[in-house]
């Protein structure tokens, strides 16, 4: 594969099979260019009302009533 360091801008070619922890690193300025992948976690939340739509329903500029 060939990949672009962000750092030093230079391309380079790793062989996919064989990646182990050293080719984790750019070999031109030794920049870590793999980064860990995270896994969302689950969580419950209490959401309330939409405080911007409650500002505004039941009034307008225009002395109009909804």
């Amino acid at each position: 594969m060939t990949f672009a360091c962000k750092k030093c801008k230079k391309c380079f070619r790793k062989d996919a099979q064989e990646f182990d922890e050293s080719d984790e690193y750019c070999p031109h300025c030794d920049n870590h260019f793999v980064i860990d992948a995270l896994t969302p976690k689950a969580a419950l939340k209490v959401e309330g009302d939409d405080v911007r739509i409650d500002a505004r329903y039941g009034s307008s500029p225009y002395g109009l009533e909804y």
